[in-house]
């Protein structure tokens, strides 16, 4: 009985159950998709929205941390405290709410079903943010844990670190977001990339240098898939942002 409680308790709070590095990874990634894959109109779905507010898919499915979520990128005519007294008043006292800056969040269990929201301001009177609903309650009944699972081999220089991966399926779109850090130069980097695709037989569509060498864009293809990648410089190293997509019937 005890044991019920608890796994209750967990359903009833789940957004508590994300520790602060995954909601920060999680809220980078939504940024970084947002970059990498093109604008959709919204499907019509279950997700609670304000009156007012235009929608834009993200992605359908993306498998992250064990978790299968769908996201929405939104924008409004209301200010922050407004749209969380929507879902205040919506979800009726079932939900968590977090502060992780700039993001305010407010999360609820719905059935099966995890319902997240998080939005900062655009201006004094507007607000936007994303979307999210996942199936991360079936995944806590069923024994399953939060984590990254083994995710397939992505090139990338000796020592480098995997900050966030992704992987979503859109209209056809299998694709595969990266962030990868590491302490090499821009130019190391890309001179890596350039020269393992190359190696592969990938076909080269973009090779440019931009900001003064402090960034570069490559761009390969080969048959249906294509490998986009940014690498840029930072205080905190060099970032490659990569968006890996294989192209299906539509």
């Amino acid at each position: 009985m005890r044991a019920i409680l608890i796994r209750y308790k967990l359903l009833a709070a789940l957004a508590l159950l994300l520790p602060a590095s995954i909601k920060q990874r999680l809220a980078v990634a939504l940024a970084l998709l947002v970059l990498t894959i093109p604008a959709m109109a919204a499907k019509k779905d279950s997700f609670p929205v304000p009156p007012g507010a235009n929608l834009v898919a993200v992605a359908d499915q993306i498998n992250y941390e064990g978790m299968t979520m769908r996201v929405r990128k939104f924008d409004i005519e209301m200010t922050v405290e407004e749209v969380l007294n929507f879902y205040r008043g919506y979800w009726q006292g079932a939900f968590v709410e977090n502060d992780m800056p700039p993001w305010k969040m407010i999360s609820s269990k719905q059935g099966d079903k995890f319902y997240t929201v998080q939005v900062q301001p655009s201006s004094s009177t507007e607000s936007w943010g994303y979307l999210g609903v996942s199936d991360l309650p079936r995944v806590l009944e069923k024994g399953g844990k939060l984590g990254s699972p083994a995710k397939k081999f992505f090139p990338m220089m000796s020592g480098s670190t995997v900050v966030n991966d992704l992987a979503h399926d859109d209209a056809g779109r299998q694709s595969r977001t990266l962030w990868i850090n590491n302490h090499f130069s821009v130019p190391s980097n890309t001179e890596y990339y350039r020269e393992f695709y190359t190696q592969q037989g990938w076909t080269k569509l973009v090779d440019q240098t931009a900001d003064s060498s402090n960034s570069h864009v490559l761009i390969f293809q080969q048959g249906d898939k294509t490998v986009n990648m940014t690498i840029n410089r930072s205080e905190q190293g060099t970032n490659i942002i990569v968006n890996d997509v294989k192209n299906g019937l539509f």
